[in-house]
């Protein structure tokens, strides 16, 4: 049996979303909101392509990194009433990773242009966490390794555009990231910092604006960096070994 992920498409409203559900903690502010055909149907096309043709790099990867050749099945929720910036998520529930996209967040437009991206994005996210479970219960720099580690992977092969031009096309947002991501944990290690400052760090080391989404930015051009020099073989040794340097050692 070869390799390949296999996602169904349902539907959850957002008031019955239990917190566990949920992208991040204290969302307080979900809202009803009228279940939109079109984005739903637009969505459900795009999970159908992505059933049918899946994502090379991806297929590579994880063929590689699982021992046994299967199907994973992953069922992916649309919702619609969640407040920004929170437009697509992925959480583990009793065990197994769900894909929440939250249609209120979304055009029809931008669905065509990158749900499909964002689907591959999702997917590495729901794939990768059987190999995360060691970086859990540890401190907070080991949190932000994960995110670096976890974001960047997810980042770098949902990247809505070619993966190749990367490195070339945005040298000065990976120089930006990295002096984010040093900043910051030198404040993680900083007693002149108080819990609330702490905490703000890893909220915005992977949320709000693309480009300043500092951790997963950083760890995205890692992975292009190693990925242009080494190939699926380079990544498969940082999934392993749980480690995403900046450099190729």
């Amino acid at each position: 049996m070869m390799f390949q992920v296999q996602l169904n498409l349902t539907f959850q409203s957002a008031e019955s979303l239990r917190r566990d559900q949920l992208p991040a903690l204290g969302i307080l502010e979900i809202f009803s909101d009228v279940e939109d055909i079109q984005k739903v149907e637009t969505l459900r096309c795009l999970i159908n392509k992505f059933n049918s043709v899946g994502d090379e790099i991806l297929t590579d990867l994880f063929s590689n990194l699982y021992n046994e050749k299967r199907v994973f099945e992953f069922a992916v929720i649309h919702t619609s009433g969640v407040p920004a910036p929170y437009d697509a998520w992925t959480v583990s529930i009793d065990g197994k990773p769900v894909v929440f996209f939250n249609l209120s967040e979304w055009t029809i437009e931008e669905l065509n242009k990158q749900g499909l991206p964002v689907i591959v994005h999702e997917v590495t996210h729901a794939l990768l966490e059987p190999f995360l479970i060691e970086f859990k219960n540890l401190g907070r720099q080991s949190i932000l390794e994960r995110i670096v580690l976890d974001e960047g992977m997810a980042h770098f092969l949902g990247f809505p555009g070619d993966r190749s031009t990367l490195l070339n096309k945005y040298p000065e947002k990976w120089i930006l990231s990295e002096e984010k991501l040093d900043k910051a944990i030198k404040i993680l290690k900083s007693n002149q910092f108080t819990e609330e400052e702490k905490e703000d760090l890893f909220l915005k080391s992977n949320t709000g604006p693309y480009w300043e989404k500092y951790g997963a930015i950083s760890g995205m051009f890692r992975v292009a960096k190693i990925y242009s020099s080494l190939g699926t073989n380079g990544l498969i040794k940082v999934i392993k070994n749980l480690h995403l340097p900046k450099n190729n050692s």
